[in-house]
């Protein structure tokens, strides 16, 4: 049987779990992520429109095969510096090697990545991609999440 002591230690642990949990969560919706969260609609339209203009049956693909991520990624940083209107960094997310390009933009503590899943509009890997046809990119294919301190500094 527990002692008192252990109970009250176990009840004062949880509380303090559930209090940087509850910070954590309202950190990670800060202003900076408001802001994002409301480009949503012009991300997922930008995507589209880097969509539409993929022809990978022509004989010289734009792409070069490697897919439409890398451009997908531009057009979203370029709507980010033109709509934000706060002073943002962006920066390239993942690492060496990946597949896939992503956004990372932050202000101060506030870091976030920006990323619309290859796997919504293409299928493949490397330089093999192929276009998934007849897609509408729309605002809940824009993924935003937090990206803490510690994992900020991988990138």
């Amino acid at each position: 049987m527990k002692s008192l002591k252990e109970k009250y230690i176990k009840i004062a642990m949880q509380n303090h779990l559930e209090s940087s949990i509850l910070k954590k969560a309202a950190f990670q919706r800060g202003p900076l992520y408001r802001r994002l969260n409301s480009l949503r609609t012009l991300l997922a339209k930008a995507a589209q429109k880097v969509y539409n203009s993929w022809r990978p049956e022509d004989e010289f693909d734009d792409f070069g095969g490697g897919g439409i991520c890398d451009e997908v990624s531009n057009e979203m940083s370029d709507v980010i510096y033109s709509y934000l209107k706060i002073e943002a960094d962006i920066q390239e997310g993942g690492h060496q090697g990946d597949d896939h390009a992503w956004l990372i933009v932050s202000k101060g503590n506030e870091a976030y990545g920006v990323d619309i899943p290859s796997r919504v509009y293409e299928t493949g890997g490397g330089y093999s991609w192929q276009k998934i046809p007849g897609i509408r990119i729309s605002p809940r294919h824009v993924n935003i999440w937090w990206i803490g301190p510690r994992d900020l500094r991988e990138y």
